[in-house]
């Protein structure tokens, strides 16, 4: 073993295993002032991104997202979206994303298919 390999044990000094909720709380106490998402002419910093995913939740919250729930969003992929992916979980809820490129008339046939057989909670 080299002797730059040596006391690399995990330990709470070198290792904290993140779950996607976990590494946005962290990102925001580490780095609240640090841009986060940068997308055409708006610019949120992990603090922002924080405050904005626990109202997106509370929101969800407020129209009966609960744990175990199936929430769908179409949406293109903007800062929204990118919330969503923080906020649904946050709730206890599943996300399940869907994105589409397609014409208007396949457009309604994909999303009314989708949002059945996902038996979203709220779509």
């Amino acid at each position: 073993m080299s002797h730059y390999d040596a006391n690399l044990d995990k330990n709470a000094a070198n290792y904290v295993p993140l779950t996607p909720l976990s590494f946005l709380e962290r990102a925001k106490d580490i780095y609240p002032n640090y841009e986060a998402v940068v997308y055409e002419d708006r610019k949120y910093t992990w603090k922002q991104v924080f405050d904005r995913v626990c109202k997106f939740a509370s929101a969800l919250e407020k129209q009966g997202i609960k744990k175990g729930d199936t929430v769908s969003i179409m949406a293109a992929n903007t800062p929204e979206l990118f919330e969503a992916h923080y906020s649904v979980p946050m709730t206890g809820a599943i996300l399940n994303t869907i994105i589409f490129i397609g014409s208007e008339k396949e457009y309604s046939s994909v999303s009314s298919t989708k949002m059945e057989s996902s038996e979203s909670a709220l779509a």
